[in-house]
């Protein structure tokens, strides 16, 4: 177990965590705690042991009437499960809940942040698949300031793990470049590419601005990896390809509309064209990598200049992909001094595994503040 430094006073909640890498976190008003890993809520076996957990914690701290606090997508576990019980339940936007759940590793639950919240998969509030965001949040509120731009995922969830459906579409949305080019450039058959293509114009494809599902994308032309075994596995493939002696970068765009949108379209043109002209897998791996961390930093100090009273605000990287360390060196190399203190991953996982002490801190000081969520819809 990890203590957690919450404000104690207020109800007993009991934190549920998310469908993926599920941890719990509980308050009883005099001690709170992030719980171990569980596991991913697919099986039934891994559901019962969460469950068994879930009802041997709350006999050991005095749970059995708390409030149970979930992750807001309505086909997750979690919430479904949650809302079976006779208990109030409240629910708490992925991402806002992986920037608290940073606020509450540096004790900055008094203030407001900008979080870079990174991830593979979580529900948004206007009903897309998020994952490449930058909030303005407090404990009990967020504003989205800046998001990657979007594109499709032919398939669905499917193609979290079919990788090279993620990979069609991105190229689909890059000027010059045929199903012919992409097929030769990655090992695939023209006419699966071109099928692929035609399944990201359709509903069967949702829109996504995951920063992972981008990272998939990534490995696919970088590295021939069409798919993957398990979640993450590709971006972890790229990191390890990394060649740091690399110089170069493949830039973004941003465009400063409101919300900024970062446009990957440039660095993946370039991506790709290296591909084609057969660059080798480690140039093409650190470039990328170069390419995201000079883009977050960027729009940060955009947002920072934008106002004055987000000029030396606290910026939270949060989100699974910044378990990638390669990425977190190449941010904290160009963090210039003019910005705010930079908050990196540390006892409380960054991924999926903390989102469980973020939903805690958020449901606790709603509770004892009584805070809305007065900017959670400004997306």
């Amino acid at each position: 177990l990890a203590p957690l430094s919450l404000p104690l006073a207020g109800p007993p909640m009991f934190a549920l965590g998310a469908q993926l890498k599920s941890a719990l976190a509980w308050s009883n008003g005099c001690q709170s705690a992030l719980g171990p890993h569980v596991g991913d809520l697919h099986d039934l076996a891994t559901r019962e042991r969460w469950s068994d957990h879930i009802a041997a914690m709350s006999r050991l701290y005095g749970l059995t009437d708390a409030t149970l606090v979930a992750d807001a997508h309505p086909d997750g576990y979690p919430l479904q499960w949650a809302q079976t019980t006779q208990r109030q339940v409240t629910p708490i936007w992925h991402h806002h809940a992986h920037v608290v759940a940073g606020m509450v590793e540096h004790g900055w639950l008094d203030q407001t942040v900008l979080g870079i919240a990174a991830d593979g998969t979580g529900l948004g509030p206007d009903g897309t698949i998020w994952g490449g965001e930058i909030l303005e949040a407090s404990v009990v509120g967020f504003r989205r300031m800046a998001h990657l731009r979007p594109f499709r995922l032919p398939g669905g969830e499917a193609a979290i793990h079919d990788i090279i459906r993620v990979a069609v579409s991105i190229a689909g949305c890059l000027d010059g470049v045929s199903a012919d080019a992409f097929a030769s450039a990655t090992g695939s058959y023209s006419s699966d590419v071109q099928a692929w293509l035609e399944v990201s114009r359709s509903h069967l494809a949702p829109v996504t601005t995951s920063l992972g599902r981008l990272f998939d994308a990534a490995a696919c032309i970088a590295l021939g990896l069409h798919s993957v075994s398990y979640e993450g596995e590709a971006a972890m493939r790229l990191e390890a390809a990394c060649d740091p002696t690399v110089t170069g970068v493949y830039s973004w765009a941003i465009a400063e509309s409101v919300p900024l949108q970062l446009d990957w379209r440039p660095a993946m043109h370039a991506m790709l064209a290296d591909c084609i002209r057969g660059e080798v897998p480690g140039v093409m791996a650190e470039r990328f990598h170069r390419g995201v961390a000079a883009v977050l930093v960027e729009a940060v100090g955009l947002l920072a200049r934008s106002r004055a009273d987000l000029t030396r605000v606290p910026v939270v990287l949060s989100g699974g992909v910044f378990q990638n360390r390669r990425l977190v060196e190449l941010v904290v190399e160009r963090w210039p001094t003019n910005l705010g203190p930079l908050g990196l991953p540390g006892r409380i996982p960054p991924n999926d595994g903390g989102l469980a002490a973020g939903q805690l801190a958020i449901a606790c000081a709603r509770a004892t503040t009584r805070g809305q969520e007065p900017n959670a819809r400004a997306y």
